[in-house]
């Protein structure tokens, strides 16, 4: 099995309102939370989830205040920097972290997988939330 923790990836350079979407978690298609890095037509990047960046280009495009630095809503949060490689750290601190749930995922759903073919019900019920 291969360690997506230290597995490298290689991300282009981006140019002007061009995107580069992560993994989405186990058991989520389109979700929106895939980690997202996006370059606007000014030059900015921003970081985040993919619903709030997309929802952040509108925003910043038309914001009165375009020094803005971040947009929180709840627990996540776009940031926005000047050049490409900080923004390029934290897009792949997001995607590292999505890497490690969905690997923690994986080991959960391969132990109740055992546990229900030895025959305990309480496993394979618990099954049916992933």
């Amino acid at each position: 099995m291969v360690d997506l923790k230290r597995k490298e990836f290689t991300i282009p350079r981006l140019k002007s309102s061009r995107t580069v979407v992560g993994p989405d978690y186990h058991g989520c298609v389109n979700s929106g939370l895939q980690p997202c890095l996006s370059c606007l037509p000014d030059g900015t990047f921003i970081v985040g989830p993919v619903v709030l960046v997309r929802d952040a280009q509108v925003r910043l495009k038309f914001l009165i205040r375009p020094n803005q630095r971040f947009l929180k809503e709840g627990r996540r949060e776009v940031r926005r920097f000047k050049s490409q490689p900080p923004a390029d750290q934290v897009y792949r601190k997001l995607v590292h972290d999505v890497w490690d749930h969905n690997r923690e995922t994986r080991k959960e759903i391969n132990r109740l997988t055992d546990r229900a073919r030895r025959g305990d019900l309480r496993a394979a019920v618990a099954l049916g939330d992933y």
